[in-house]
């Protein structure tokens, strides 16, 4: 399943890169309009 994916991409790079990466995702989302609240 994805969220298999997202785990070994955390395992990976690391929590702190991968928080990184997570933020950047929800900020183009949020500039996109994609994002209420």
């Amino acid at each position: 399943p994805d969220h298999s994916v997202l785990s070994k991409a955390r395992a990976r790079w690391g929590t702190n890169a991968f928080q990184g990466f997570f933020e950047r995702i929800v900020i183009q989302c949020a500039d996109a309009g994609l994002v209420q609240g």
